[in-house]
């Protein structure tokens, strides 16, 4: 009676984590579309003076135009690691696009408030 119970804990664990996966990707390649315009203007962001030697700037701009190339190389090995149950990998892969994105808006963020919206802060 015990493996019975066992594996239905198993198995609510795997359905949640398939759900999260599935969640973490569709939002994660959504995410892909709107960045493409500002990924093909990322490089004026330097045009600003000054601005080639902020790293807050460099940052924003490097999580920008790497997240696309990050989200495939995050999910793609998340499902693998989910089919090969190593759950907890599979999780910190699949996380690995919204700490990309995370980053992004704290340094936009950063930005804002500390430099009025100016990029070369």
């Amino acid at each position: 009676m015990s493996e019975i119970i066992n594996n239905e804990k198993e198995i609510k664990k795997r359905n949640r984590i398939r759900v999260y996966l599935i969640i973490v990707s569709i939002v994660s390649i959504i995410l892909i579309l709107p960045t493409i315009p500002f990924i093909l203007a990322a490089f004026f962001m330097f045009s600003a003076p000054l601005t080639h030697d902020s790293i807050i700037q460099s940052i924003s701009v490097a999580s920008l135009i790497f997240f696309p190339f990050i989200v495939f190389g995050s999910l793609i090995p998340s499902w693998v690691l989910f089919a090969s149950k190593k759950h907890f990998l599979s999780i910190l892969f699949a996380s690995i696009p919204i700490l990309d994105a995370f980053i992004y808006g704290l340094t936009m963020a950063y930005k804002m408030i500390l430099c009025n919206g100016s990029f070369d802060c």
